[in-house]
């Protein structure tokens, strides 16, 4: 599929029939239910027996909001914030987006073994949205 427009498109609706079967509860009720779902990958990381269960799918992609205005640090400004992810067994790959101050990061984390050029993914990922913002008409 060649269209970005299209390709956009499709992912909002697979995104949106997954929110679909998520429960309909607030943030903090959200947290807990992820944290569950979370807990026999996390144990089995604690307790150094992974692999004994299965991820429903080896790529994790996620968006973060971060904060809305300029952070600073004993007074340096923090220019841009990059997420950076842990991998559980079976897992290749992490993809996190998180914005801050306007801009919108996207942070990869990647299995060696599995994705042997990381950076590669990185980089077609900035051509691709090169190739969306020139469909928008979205001049940089």
């Amino acid at each position: 599929m060649d269209d970005p427009i299209e390709r956009i498109a499709r992912i909002k609706s697979s995104t949106r029939l997954g929110k679909e079967r998520l429960p309909d509860v607030g943030g903090m009720a959200m947290d807990a239910y992820t944290a569950a779902l979370m807990l026999p990958f996390m144990a089995q990381a604690i307790f150094g027996f992974g692999g004994r269960g299965k991820p429903a799918s080896n790529p994790v992609i996620s968006n973060v909001p971060g904060p809305a205005e300029t952070r600073y640090l004993d007074g340096s400004q923090l220019i841009e914030f990059y997420p950076v992810s842990l991998l559980f067994n079976g897992r290749a790959l992490n993809v996190t987006a998180v914005s801050y101050d306007g801009k919108f990061n996207v942070g990869y984390t990647g299995c060696r073994d599995s994705i042997p050029s990381l950076q590669r993914i990185a980089v077609y990922s900035g051509e691709e949205l090169d190739k969306l913002e020139e469909r928008l008409g979205i001049v940089a």
